[in-house]
């Protein structure tokens, strides 16, 4: 019933499906009070069309965090769950995508590699006050840019994934970049994850 729009440095306005504004311009600092920390930007926001849920993301603007917020019903004017998530590095460029049992998130730490999380979705959309978040890391391709970030795998339509579907990420190659090999190509990595195992 609603748009969400999301601007850099940081705020959020809702609009109903006519186009009128139905919010004004709300700090997205607002959101993060209740965890005591303040957004940096790189904003994004997703429904998540099958618990009709709201998502509002950022990183966080003191520390090496990803900020989620979970609407608690599809009304996004409502109440939100909120969650911070250290990370190791700076999560700059952070991408997101729905799965069936997770939620991906693909990053930018500088590192050796790629990096990107899955975290558990149903115990976001639950508000749950403990919630699961593995990271992985893929090794660079040889001769790739320095900037680098995967591609999260969405699902969006009337038909989820086959039950036994596993999240995806991906990424591409290029032949000109002289280590990846003579043709352009585009790799696509599944990830079985165990909730109750991280060292799985």
């Amino acid at each position: 019933d609603y748009y969400v729009q999301m601007v850099n440095s940081t705020a959020f306005q809702v609009f109903d499906k006519t186009g009128a504004d139905v919010s004004g311009i709300i700090s997205m600092n607002t959101i993060w009070a209740g965890l005591g920390v303040t957004s940096l930007g790189d904003p994004i926001v997703f429904f998540d069309q099958e618990y009709e849920r709201w998502f509002l993301t950022e990183f966080n603007g003191s520390g090496n965090a990803l900020l989620i917020a979970v609407s608690e019903t599809s009304d996004p004017l409502g109440s939100y769950y909120t969650y911070e998530f250290s990370t190791p590095s700076f999560p700059d460029y952070p991408k997101y995508s729905l799965w069936s049992n997770s939620v991906v998130v693909t990053t930018n730490e500088g590192g050796g590699g790629e990096e990107f999380y899955l975290i558990d979705r149903l115990a976001l959309i639950n508000g749950a006050d403990d919630v699961s978040i593995q990271r992985f890391v893929i090794p660079s391709s040889p001769g790739s840019p320095g900037f680098f970030v995967l591609t999260p795998v969405d699902w969006i339509g009337e038909t989820a994934p086959p039950s036994d579907a596993l999240p995806m990420v991906m990424r591409m190659n290029d032949d000109a970049w002289g280590g990846a090999g003579s043709e352009d190509e585009i790799e696509i990595f599944e990830i079985d994850v165990d909730w109750d195992n991280p060292d799985n």
